[in-house]
């Protein structure tokens, strides 16, 4: 098991897949989402709850933060509900979204200086994965009716893509336009919307070769002024034709919340 995880762990880093800066543990499928843990937070919880929140199912929790319920789940898929920034570094974000059950989770690494790494879900082997992404470096940008313009996801999904150490993104390109849809946010914000796109790119590798990839992100801009987020699932371009209503459920089950969920950071088991 110990060889097999090293393995999984080489290819995804010299395939680009992985968040830079993440220690992290492989725990055995068992019809569930697999966690993959920061290894000091393993020392005292080997094999965290992989998906759920503390004590309760993740449609009841949500419903404690006075959120609605997710989406209707895909066959075959599980929910997602984590939070991001549970240290003074990052703003405390509750992250949702649906991915097969399969698939190993990630979670942002913790130390001394904070808060480090993304919430990723993957079958990494396979090349597939789905990484949360927030930017709050251009917040002042973006507005909810930038979601109107397709240079807005242009521009998103290749800073969130492309942030993978010495891996470069080329030949990005949009296919279609954007699907934009209402979500929900607590508080008196109002309503947050949802942009979902198709997108192809090449990804040139740190070892010198080309990746050709696909998929499909939701770019939401948050209606606190906090920021950008985004949700982009991508695998290998020859399997798109049979992968792809996948890629598109999971971008569809997207959603980030705000307000209202400071308390996030406590009320995890990880």
């Amino acid at each position: 098991m110990q060889t097999k995880s090293i393995l999984l762990l080489t290819v995804g880093l010299a395939a680009g897949l992985l968040e830079p800066g993440i220690t992290f543990i492989k725990k055995p499928v068992n019809r569930r989402i697999a966690v993959v843990t920061p290894v000091l937070a393993a020392a005292a919880n080997l094999f965290p709850s992989p998906a759920l929140a503390k004590g309760s199912s993740i449609p009841s929790h949500l419903a404690s933060y006075g959120l609605p319920p997710p989406p209707p789940l895909p066959k075959g898929f599980s929910q997602i509900l984590k939070p991001y920034g549970r240290t003074p570094n990052r703003v405390t974000k509750l992250v949702q979204f649906a991915a097969p059950k399969s698939w190993v989770l990630i979670i942002p690494n913790q130390d001394a200086n904070g808060e480090e790494g993304s919430i990723q879900a993957g079958n990494y082997g396979a090349g597939d994965t789905a990484t949360f992404f927030n930017d709050d470096t251009n917040k002042e940008k973006f507005t909810s009716s930038s979601l109107d313009n397709p240079k807005t996801y242009a521009e998103v999904i290749q800073r969130a893509v492309g942030r993978r150490g010495e891996n470069q993104l080329q030949s990005f390109k949009l296919l279609g336009s954007p699907s934009i849809f209402d979500g929900f946010e607590e508080g008196k914000t109002g309503m947050r919307r949802y942009g979902v796109v198709e997108f192809k790119y090449e990804l040139l590798t740190g070892a010198g070769f080309i990746v050709n990839r696909r998929g499909f992100a939701s770019v939401t801009v948050d209606p606190s002024g906090v920021g950008v987020e985004c949700l982009w699932a991508a695998t290998i371009e020859k399997d798109w034709k049979k992968k792809s209503p996948d890629y598109q459920a999971m971008a569809n089950s997207f959603r980030v919340y705000v307000e209202g969920v400071g308390r996030a950071k406590d009320d995890f088991e990880f």
